[in-house]
């Protein structure tokens, strides 16, 4: 390209100077400019969305239902009350679920 660009100014500097004459400039800029091949755009691949296999899924869910069942506990021992703990447990899964769910449902 910048070979172009300098055989196109050439062909500007002899215009200006009078060694050729406006007919003769416009020719060879136009063969010039024909002898540029088109230029071929190539597509960017999109990003690949991560995978999520079933064994995932069957991973997080015994990870949440063991951090749901340590939650449960703690909350039983400092309440002292294992019946309001296990409903606090399972009002804060179920909202997280609802948004997960949600969430799923957008994409």
């Amino acid at each position: 390209m910048t070979a172009v660009l300098q055989n196109l100014r050439q062909l500007e500097a002899a215009n200006r100077t009078g060694a050729l004459s406006p007919a003769e400039y416009e020719a060879a800029k136009a063969r010039l400019l024909a002898s540029i091949e088109d230029a071929q755009l190539v597509a960017e691949p999109e990003p690949e969305t991560p995978k999520v296999s079933p064994m995932d899924i069957v991973l997080f869910i015994i990870m949440a239902l063991a951090g749901l069942c340590l939650f449960t506990a703690l909350m039983a021992w400092a309440i002292g009350d294992l019946t309001l703990a296990l409903t606090l447990s399972i009002t804060i899964l179920a909202g997280v679920t609802i948004h997960a769910f949600h969430k799923l449902s957008k994409e």
